[in-house]
């Protein structure tokens, strides 16, 4: 496995080499290096790199549903439904109010 990715990575790297670098750009080599490795890094290990990512968003994901007391979703409709009926009932009583007093 790792010769299969090491052929292509030593072709990019002399192509980017030969291309990117002008008169002893010493700064961009460092910069593509690092690159290079912590690409080569992730590859060899995207096993344990996959896991680990998944685990993070189940865990956030296990978190904000702790966090909300059930279901999200459920609770978000009912906040919804609770906020309507009060801007109703507060819009009506505004304009019986306004009417009320346009009659007197």
């Amino acid at each position: 496995m790792q010769n299969v990715l090491c052929r292509p990575a030593r072709g990019v790297s002399l192509a980017g080499l030969s291309i990117g670098l002008h008169g002893g750009d010493v700064r961009g080599l460092g910069t593509n290096l690092i690159k290079y490795i912590v690409t080569a890094l992730v590859i060899m290990n995207y096993g344990a790199v996959f896991t680990t990512i998944n685990q993070g968003f189940v865990n956030a994901g296990n978190w904000i549903s702790n966090a909300s007391g059930g279901n999200v979703l459920e609770n978000w409709g009912t906040d919804l439904k609770n906020q309507l009926i009060r801007m109703v009932f507060r819009t009506f009583g505004e304009w019986l109010q306004a009417h009320l007093q346009g009659h007197r």
